[in-house]
């Protein structure tokens, strides 16, 4: 008899926590606003806190306070189709600003040029410098060659894929061509030690 209460009270509770989910509070105030949200604190006939869905929180006297509610939040009955799409849609995004960054962008800023010179004139060890701070460091909006500016500007998805790819293929272009300097210097000292 213990165990069926024990199971019945927490079904129920777990009902009512679920159900609570599905609702925000509202305060309407005396001056006609009204605020959407959260009641995190309610200290009677003094304050009450309410936290908005953008996180902005609002601390109002009790006595601007006309009334406390809760209403019904919206339940989107479609959330894996609407997951779904959300997903092709990045994906689409992604994979235009990948094409894109792979047509257009060449490589500019990856100090390849300085990882040739300092690998091959000083020694590799000395190319890793270049090499590591073309890989690393950031490239300007104006060396990326973007075919599509109002895109990268108004699509977060669009911009970060193709801010990824440009990063990968400098990354690449740099490492590239400090292992291709270092194995040049290599075969260099080779056929001069072997004279």
């Amino acid at each position: 008899m213990k165990k069926l209460l024990a199971i019945f009270v927490l079904s129920a509770m777990s009902i009512i926590c679920f159900a609570q989910t599905n609702q925000k509070d509202v305060v309407k105030l005396k001056n006609g606003s009204i605020v959407k949200g959260s009641v995190t604190n309610m200290i009677p006939n003094e304050t009450i806190t309410i936290v908005t869905a953008d996180g902005s929180v609002f601390v109002y006297k009790m006595d601007e306070v006309e009334g406390i509610s809760k209403e019904e939040i919206a339940v989107e009955q479609n959330t894996t189709e609407t997951t779904a799409k959300e997903n092709k849609n990045y994906y689409e995004m992604c994979s235009m600003a990948t094409e894109d960054a792979k047509g257009n962008y060449f490589g500019k800023g990856s100090l390849s040029g300085a990882t040739w010179v300092t690998t091959v004139l000083l020694s590799p060890i000395i190319g890793l410098i270049p090499a590591a701070i073309g890989s690393s460091s950031d490239v300007s909006f104006n060396k990326m060659n973007c075919p599509q500016p109002e895109l990268y500007s108004n699509d977060m998805n669009y911009r970060n894929c193709y801010n990824n790819e440009v990063h990968h293929i400098k990354s690449k272009k740099a490492w590239t061509a400090w292992g291709v300097s270092t194995g040049v210097t290599i075969a260099l000292y080779l056929v001069l030690f072997a004279l």
